[in-house]
């Protein structure tokens, strides 16, 4: 059976894939163990290793994974078209990051939203929010853009359509392909994830955060 699945590496791929989304997803990932992975998908380490790298490697590929099933659910959602009681029922499963008013409300400088989510998706999320009077034109969505992260794309369009060099710019992300687009950009990176969920090499390259509160200190305004 081992051989079969070795002459099959999409398969053998796909397999670790659902596995190791199940295993991270109960277990995050210093908790996750590439031994379980291994036997439940009757593997080796070996073999995850040669496909994904790394430990960290396969749980940047399971949230890619992730990311593009999302997209493909998004692109089928018609958000715009929402009953009121579909809108409300939205609205009560969002929460505005604490201190985003405040920093959105003092900044001087040149803001935006860069998203790999649809227009509509965000436009209704900051609008249900309170959040849509601070951005009444630069949001990038990477469905119109057509890059997504984690390649640094959409960061780096967002920024030249802001007149503003790659190293002048900085990133707020809660997401591994976020945190990875702008690191790959050049930019300065805080990240809304705790360091303990990030890849050691990425959690040494950015700026952990708890919430936007202190924000405005560290990047002016």
């Amino acid at each position: 059976m081992p051989a079969s699945r070795t002459n099959d590496p999409v398969r053998t791929m796909t397999g670790i894939l659902e596995v190791a989304t199940q295993e991270f997803a109960s277990k995050g990932l210093s908790g996750g163990r590439i031994d379980a992975i291994a036997e439940a998908t009757r593997t080796s380490k070996r073999m995850i290793y040669y496909y994904f790298g790394s430990k960290e490697g396969l749980y940047l590929a399971v949230l890619e994974e992730s990311y593009r099933k999302m997209r493909q659910i998004e692109s089928e959602l018609q958000l715009d078209n929402l009953a009121p009681e579909q809108a409300l029922r939205f609205a009560q499963r969002l929460d505005v990051i604490p201190g985003a008013f405040e920093l959105l409300g003092a900044l001087q400088i040149p803001f935006c939203v860069a998203t790999n989510g649809p227009r509509e998706k965000v436009e209704l999320t900051l609008g249900l929010t309170g959040l849509r009077r601070f951005f009444p034109e630069h949001i990038f969505s990477a469905y119109e853009v057509g890059i997504f992260k984690p390649d640094p794309g959409l960061f780096l369009h967002a920024a030249q359509v802001l007149g503003m060099a790659p190293e002048h710019c900085a990133v707020v992300e809660d997401s591994l392909p976020g945190i990875q687009a702008g690191l790959n950009a050049g930019m300065r990176v805080f990240s809304l994830l705790p360091a303990a969920d990030l890849p050691l090499d990425m959690a040494e390259r950015v700026v952990c955060i708890h919430d936007l509160t202190d924000l405005a200190a560290m990047v002016g305004t």
